[in-house]
């Protein structure tokens, strides 16, 4: 286990309950109707290898993971992220978090 996802001990666990719970079959529907390949591959990936990439992501994401201190909260709090082929695969002190994301924007700023 991952010093900084301590607080989430079974982060195996929550992996797989991701993978089993989100819906595949939406996220190969819409790659179908945008016909949206992989870099490198024929053809939109199946329903087993969008589940391989997103566990995938999910363990890099722990993987990645790195403990900061939010001072103006004075709690210790955690945040990974990574994202490939319309997945992004997020942990932080909350949990993990699958998206199939199509389409995002955002500003920031510096306070």
């Amino acid at each position: 286990m991952k010093k900084a996802y301590a607080h989430l001990k079974n982060w195996d666990r929550d992996i797989e309950e991701i993978i089993k719970e989100f819906d595949f079959h939406k996220v190969h529907k819409a790659m179908k109707a945008l016909n949206w390949e992989y870099a490198g591959t024929k053809g939109v990936p199946t329903v087993k290898e969008l589940k391989d990439t997103a566990r995938g992501l999910l363990n890099e994401a722990v993987e990645r993971c790195v403990v900061y201190t939010s001072y103006h909260m004075n709690e210790i709090k955690t945040y990974g992220e990574v994202s490939t082929g319309g997945f992004t695969a997020t942990v932080d002190h909350k949990g993990l978090r699958l998206q199939f994301v199509l389409e995002q924007w955002e500003t920031w700023y510096d306070r």
